[in-house]
């Protein structure tokens, strides 16, 4: 539920105590400027300072009474109300078998390939092979947003994509919804009902399609089956999460997820560098995962996304090295899809160094990083929805195809 819907909810009462007054407006007004003045204090603000409503807001909402409960139930009423668009407004929608999904507004994608085109004469120059993988939506086919009278684009967006890619350049690509459809899987069980991002079990599943296609795409040997399902241990945790679009409508309305831990078998050998701040780990692959989620209080650790169980030392900038492998040396640019990824893929990958691009300044240059990096190869898996992200100045990922950063579009 909304923060605004909690305000609403508080000032009923507030309105019908100020009838009862004599001057009811000059009343209310009095309660209402004391409200105020309660929510300012915690940021040191009287009343003759300016406050963002957004704080006052926050600061309210975050104290009010029975809060998860009144979400709680507030999820559950409107569930039963059979509401599945209650929440477009902040681009949420239920669909009928229960799952979240979000639209996407329609791109020409002309700002994405011409930045991969001046991406792969940089590779070719340095002679490293350059791979492109589609990562989807949960779902294939944009018309499910029929179901709401509206439209998404976010498959035609792909699909205009990766049409001037093989027509336009020599960038050789894997659309993982072809595989998808090949192996007849249904895409939304690849992903959480509850969160925009897919499951370990699926990320272990790209990671195998990313290595196939450095060996068939690119030219490397590397041992596949260091990703066979035998070569780990899942552990599964049923109903453990909300993620973070379920936790906007609340666990009444969406329930919880199911949580699959994976890890290698047997003695694992790593050093994780964060190359922003230069600190290294070594240790085994569980210095890739963060437990605290699953084995910590619930109470203390809040909201905390399971998703980010991988990855503790965040993928901006990161070189990730398997000391029991020789084969293998990529930059990998990503999105926040590849927490569930990377560990996998350096299970049969020595060297990967990940880069995500809207969480670095905008005069790194990745270009000198591909001169000077003398990798095997470059790879960009990246979500559907980056595609024409660099329409929204006001968008978190309008910076992710910005490979040239002198080239401004």
């Amino acid at each position: 539920m909304k923060t605004r819907n909690l305000i609403s909810a508080a000032l009923v009462p507030l309105i019908l105590l100020g009838s009862a007054f004599s001057n009811p407006f000059a009343s209310l007004a009095g309660l209402c400027g004391s409200v105020v003045s309660q929510l300012a204090e915690p940021f040191g603000a009287s009343l003759g300072d300016a406050v963002p409503m957004r704080d006052l807001s926050a600061n309210y909402d975050g104290g009010f009474a029975a809060r998860e409960s009144l979400l709680r139930g507030n999820g559950a009423f409107i569930k039963a109300l059979g509401m599945r668009g209650f929440y477009g407004d902040i681009g949420i929608y239920i669909y009928d078998n229960g799952y979240i999904i979000s639209p996407n507004g329609e791109t020409s994608a002309e700002y994405e390939a011409e930045q991969m085109k001046r991406l792969a004469a940089v590779c070719a120059d340095e002679g490293v092979p350059l791979l492109y993988v589609n990562a989807p939506r949960k779902y294939l086919d944009d018309s499910v947003f029929a179901r709401f009278g509206m439209e998404s684009f976010v498959n035609r967006n792909a699909d205009a994509f990766l049409s001037k890619l093989a027509l336009e350049t020599d960038v050789p690509y894997i659309d993982l919804r072809v595989l998808i459809t090949a192996e007849g899987k249904d895409s939304f069980s690849l992903f959480y009902r509850t969160d925009h991002h897919w499951t370990t079990r699926t990320g272990l599943w790209a990671a195998r399609a990313v290595a196939s296609g450095l060996n068939e795409r690119c030219g490397l040997s590397l041992d596949l089956s260091r990703l066979d399902d035998d070569r780990f241990l899942f552990t599964d945790y049923p109903s453990a999460w909300v993620g973070e679009q379920g936790r906007k409508i609340s666990v009444g309305y969406i329930g919880k997820d199911d949580y699959t831990l994976i890890v290698p078998r047997g003695e694992t050998h790593y050093t994780v560098t964060d190359l922003l701040s230069g600190r290294a780990q070594s240790g085994s692959f569980d210095i890739m995962t963060d437990l605290s989620v699953i084995k910590g209080d619930p109470a203390e650790l809040g909201w905390k996304s399971w998703h980010y169980i991988y990855m503790p030392q965040y993928l901006s900038f990161t070189r990730i090295e398997n000391k029991d492998l020789s084969e293998g040396k990529i930059l990998y640019l990503c999105d926040s899809f590849s927490y569930a990824v990377v560990p996998f893929l350096s299970a049969c990958v020595g060297d990967v160094t990940t880069v995500v691009l809207r969480d670095l300044n905008e005069d790194f240059d990745l270009f000198e990083l591909i001169r000077e990096g003398d990798y095997d190869a470059v790879v960009i898996l990246y979500a559907e929805f980056m595609i024409g992200a660099h329409d929204s100045p006001l968008s978190s990922n309008r910076r992710m195809f910005s490979f040239d950063n002198t080239f401004d579009g």
